[in-house]
């Protein structure tokens, strides 16, 4: 049986170390990117889930989130929002999940289970 793939594409390094390693415990293949530019590299193979922040160092999360769209890639995405600025604009954005900072672990982790988890 192949494992459960995740995307965790967060520029902030300890967020997504920390990320990486909760959906690692939990039996999850990881790839990580800190860029749009790097997480479009990694999206062959796709992965099940994508956990995606709205800003990032070379372009917004909305750039990889219209490749995905666009190329028909069959990924949830969960769309991270930290202002509250930014809460409209990603609401219209096409993310599966929104998921606003602060989250807890176990928000995350629902937000990113495929069909039949439990």
């Amino acid at each position: 049986m192949i494992g459960k793939r995740i995307l965790i594409v967060e520029d902030d390094n300890a967020t997504r170390r920390i990320m990486s390693h909760l959906f690692a415990r939990k039996g999850w293949i990881v790839s990580e990117a800190c860029t749009v530019a790097e997480a479009i590299a990694r999206l062959d193979p796709p992965p099940d889930r994508t956990v995606l922040a709205l800003t990032l160092p070379d372009d917004r999360g909305e750039a990889l989130l219209r490749v995905i769209r666009e190329s028909r890639i069959p990924i949830r995405v969960v769309l991270t929002v930290k202002l509250h600025e930014m809460v409209e604009e990603a609401r219209g954005l096409g993310a599966d999940v929104l998921l606003f900072h602060p989250f807890t672990a176990d928000d995350l982790i629902r937000a990113c289970q495929l069909d039949g988890d439990s």
